[in-house]
């Protein structure tokens, strides 16, 4: 096992992390997690057990800062166009639903260059956004803007009002002929369900069971690998840092689970034996979900946050506002 050393905020280790290494924040543009919602199995004694994590996600609001930001391209005639003429050539995208709480199972989104082919917006920009409500909140007479090409309803009436806007986009590049997606900061948050390696990078956030995982990328005394540093939310480890030196992982690796072989133990019934693996390479360090050594992959997944475009192709889930989609491109 590599040298590590942790903070355990909640837990009173004696281990502190350096001061000056911690913390960027911004409150508004992580989204909030709703275990009632979860798409893996549990009870529903579990339910309750979940609830804190809703201010779990407020301390994570003050550990990372993502850029929620995107270029507008609605008026930019020039772009549109171009998406016309792409109309004889591009690849269409199909998003069928596997699991929601509101929407149809094997419902199919279609989307093509233009946006989606049945767009609440009205809008062809080569732009998809997806909200719990049609409209923006209006700001006097009447009703608000659409603003969302479609609308994946809340249960909860409470918070669809709470989390009204545009929750993630699909934007179609007219260079490569692919579609990206985003989260926007709005709502639950859009994440991918991880299916190869991922070579981590800062300020990545990690979904797994009830618990989330900051990625930071330190920079090592000797200025050459990085070391990596890993910030855990929810309970019982809120606040708990890990930190790994490259040089101990090149030929031994990281195991975050619920046993206690895991150099990372997380007790959390939602999440595997051995959930993921960590190992350090040329290119980086390097996640993979499951058991690595054992050539198997975990029970309810680990997903990545999609706080920056993420190229979509055949076969991806991803989750959002209590909906699992599975992607095929045509």
């Amino acid at each position: 096992m590599g040298n590590y050393t942790a903070m355990r905020t909640c837990c009173g280790n004696s281990l502190c992390a350096p001061q000056f290494e911690i913390y960027v924040s911004d409150r508004e543009n992580l989204p909030a997690q709703n275990p009632e919602t979860a798409l893996t199995k549990r009870n529903k004694n579990d339910l309750q057990e979940a609830e804190p994590l809703k201010e779990q996600m407020s301390a994570i609001r003050e550990s990372i800062m993502l850029d929620s930001q995107y270029r507008d391209t609605s008026f930019d005639r020039s772009r549109i166009q171009k998406l016309e003429s792409a109309m004889h050539y591009a690849k269409l995208l199909r998003l069928k639903v596997l699991s929601s709480a509101t929407l149809p199972k094997n419902l199919v989104i279609s989307i093509n260059a233009l946006g989606h082919e049945n767009s609440l917006r009205d809008v062809k920009d080569g732009i998809t956004y997806f909200g719990c409500k049609k409209r923006a909140k209006s700001q006097g007479i009447g009703k608000g803007p659409v603003i969302n090409d479609f609308v994946i309803p809340s249960q909860d009436k409470y918070l669809a009002e709470k989390h009204r806007g545009q929750h993630f986009q699909i934007y179609y590049d007219l260079i490569k002929d692919a579609y990206y997606v985003k989260d926007l900061g709005v709502g639950f948050g859009t994440f991918l369900r991880l299916a190869s390696q991922l070579i981590l990078k800062e300020n990545y956030l990690l979904h797994m069971g009830d618990n989330f995982i900051l990625v930071n990328l330190v920079a090592s005394p000797d200025h050459n690998s990085p070391r990596l540093r890993l910030k855990l939310f929810g309970a019982p480890c809120s606040g708990d840092v890990f930190y790994f030196n490259a040089s101990d992982y090149n030929e031994s690796v990281i195991r975050i689970g619920r046993t206690t072989k895991c150099e990372i133990q997380i007790e959390d019934s939602l999440i595997s034996k051995v959930q993921c693996t960590i190992y350090y390479s040329l290119e980086g360090w390097i996640l993979v979900d499951g058991d690595l050594e054992n050539d198997r992959t975990s029970t309810n997944g680990t997903w990545l946050y999609l706080n920056e475009n993420h190229e979509l192709s055949n076969g991806m889930m991803f989750k959002s506002n209590h909906t699992l989609f599975q992607v095929s491109i045509v």
